[in-house]
């Protein structure tokens, strides 16, 4: 919490990078890159939720094995023309719950 304000921090890790296929779980300094996000955002006294959106079984994975909580994108929103608010949207609505900030926290 910020004061009296409910934050969520939310993560989103869509599977379908065109540049660089399995960016998210590719290692970077002995771990998965979004591993390096998950812990970053375990480590926020005022986040009161942390995230994952992801389309990604690899990127689910991650997560779970770092108890992090995570939401199924649907594939509308996963694909290399999928707005990042979109995505935030889903998830608000996924979610629920009344939130006063949205922390973004992108892996890459």
């Amino acid at each position: 919490m910020i004061g009296d304000s409910r934050v969520l921090g939310l993560v989103p890790a869509r599977a379908g990078s065109l540049g660089l296929p399995g960016k998210n779980v590719r290692p970077l300094a002995g771990r998965p890159m979004i591993g390096w996000t998950l812990e970053a955002g375990q480590g926020a006294s005022v986040l009161d939720r942390l995230v994952v959106s992801t389309d990604d079984e690899a990127v689910i994975a991650v997560a779970e094995t770092m108890g992090v909580e995570t939401m199924r994108r649907p594939e509308s929103l996963a694909g290399p023309t999928a707005s990042v608010i979109d995505a935030i949207a889903h998830a608000l609505e996924t979610v629920g719950g009344t939130w006063d900030y949205v922390v973004l926290l992108q892996p890459t």
